[in-house]
């Protein structure tokens, strides 16, 4: 998902991923960004991608499209060592310490089981 933001075409819209995306009235966050903390590749992106989903979250609300308080969609998240988790606005950024681009190939990738936690609320 992130061609947008590589820059490789504008075929990745937020407002239109977020525009179909379900469930806003839960309190939850809908989205999620994984990566890992000495990702050379793509190492600004995320945050970028971050930012750009949240003021998505935060139009969407403005318009009445949602009907959720997107600075009251955080789900507490229980500490996992070597795992650093933030969310707020709808959006849920977790960050695998130690760990490059491809997460789930690194030794860490036990500690990508946070991305499980969110789906799990979905």
């Amino acid at each position: 998902m992130c061609g947008r933001w590589f820059g490789l075409g504008g075929w990745l819209n937020v407002m239109d991923i977020l525009n179909n995306v379900v469930g806003w009235h839960k309190g939850e966050e809908r989205i999620c960004v994984l990566n890992g903390e000495l990702d050379m590749l793509a190492r600004g992106l995320y945050v970028r991608m971050v930012a750009e989903y949240r003021d998505g979250v935060k139009t969407l609300k403005r318009a009445k499209k949602i009907e959720a308080n997107p600075e009251n969609l955080n789900v507490p998240e229980e500490e996992i060592e070597g795992v650093s988790v933030e969310g707020s606005v709808g959006v849920r950024q977790i960050v695998v310490k130690n760990a490059g681009h491809h997460v789930r190939n690194d030794v860490q990738r036990e500690k990508a089981a946070a991305l499980r936690r969110w789906i799990e609320q979905l």
